[in-house]
């Protein structure tokens, strides 16, 4: 037998756990099935004069899922948990100019940060494999990529990938919308900026 998956059955699989046929029987649950979320909404107006007036709006959201645990079945050992944060805050002013002109104008910030967290359980190379470059702990927690074993319902897979995914928004508008004519006719107009930018490190394929 290969010694690379014999290492894994004897260190990291509950192989003592076995019935006569060579079956192991276990319970246990998706670590995602436990989540902690925490919300926050707020809201403010304010009426500046009989012309203007201002809005914020607030939202933020974190979720908590943790990692699998091992104590409970070895095979949830490489399963993620992930910290996700998004945030979003508008500023809008609206501006009545004159009877016939009013000028809207928005800013707008949104943050995405998740974080894929996971177990240290072991290299590729502390299980004898050999030419494969892992980077040492603690910068990173020790994990493989990528493990299938057999198929079917009783086949199972170990693998991890560490990530971490920052997504900023930025927006400014300002529309003016006006009527001629004597209110016959109405002409829009505007301009609308986005600057969106992702920061995603991905750990794929580091560990093999």
């Amino acid at each position: 037998l290969d010694p690379v998956a014999l290492k894994i059955a004897n260190n990291y699989l509950p192989v003592n756990q076995t019935d006569q046929c060579g079956i192991v029987r276990y319970t246990g649950h998706a670590p995602a099935n436990n989540p902690k979320e925490n919300q926050v909404v707020a809201r403010a107006d304010y009426q500046m004069d009989l012309r203007q007036s201002m809005f914020v709006r607030f939202f933020n959201t974190h979720l908590e899922t943790p990692t699998g645990d091992p104590s409970e079945n070895p095979l949830l050992i490489s399963s993620t948990g992930q910290s996700s944060n998004v945030m979003s805050l508008v500023l809008g002013h609206t501006w009545v100019v004159g009877s016939n002109m009013v000028n809207q104008f928005r800013a707008t910030v949104n943050k995405n940060i998740q974080t894929i967290k996971l177990n240290s359980y072991f290299t590729w190379p502390e299980l004898g494999v050999k030419n494969i470059y892992t980077v040492p702990s603690p910068d990173y927690p020790k994990f493989i990529s990528g493990l299938n074993v057999g198929t079917g319902a009783a086949g199972f897979s170990l693998g991890s990938t560490p990530s971490r995914q920052p997504y900023q928004t930025l927006q400014l508008s300002d529309d003016v919308s006006m009527t001629v004519g004597g209110g016959a006719h109405q002409i829009a107009y505007g301009g609308n900026w986005i600057d969106l930018r992702a920061f995603a490190v991905n750990e794929i394929n580091r560990n093999g």
